[in-house]
């Protein structure tokens, strides 16, 4: 899940929303900025990443797709019984 939103708004809502949405059962939880003075009490009510000007988007989404199982491009395809796993 990822909480996108205006720095004003994480203010009143994202520490209340990313609770929310850890109770609710989300795995991880990534939240589009970094804004100041709020990091450690969002990390504290669930946000695991940061996503913002700067991150290696591609490792981000690198692990995003193996805690999903998605094999990296140019792996084989999967077939049979990897296929119904994923399902």
């Amino acid at each position: 899940m990822c909480i996108c939103s205006s720095d004003a708004a994480y203010e009143d809502l994202g520490v209340e929303t990313a609770r929310a949405l850890v109770d609710a059962g989300a795995e991880r939880v990534y939240l589009a900025g970094r804004p100041a003075g709020l990091q450690g009490e969002l990390e504290a009510a669930g946000v695991d990443q940061f996503i913002h000007v700067g991150v290696d988007l591609l490792d981000v989404l690198g692990g995003t797709h193996e805690l999903l199982g998605i094999p990296p491009v140019g792996a084989p395809p999967a077939t049979g019984a990897t296929q119904e796993a994923r399902r």
